[in-house]
């Protein structure tokens, strides 16, 4: 699993994002990755929020 900082905050408490994801090694499983809050741990999957943004 990786994880990084991104220059987002969060909707709940504008607090600080980072982003995990990982890689399966098996095909059949899709790599995912997700948002998630340092401060209260609010999580939303990276596909919904690039979702939003072109609905915008």
């Amino acid at each position: 699993m990786t994880q990084f900082n991104i220059p987002l905050s969060c909707p709940s408490c504008d607090g600080r994002m980072y982003v995990a994801s990982y890689d399966s090694s098996l095909k059949i499983l899709k790599n995912r990755s997700w948002q998630v809050c340092y401060q209260c741990g609010f999580e939303r999957e990276t596909e919904q929020f690039k979702k939003e943004l072109i609905t915008v």
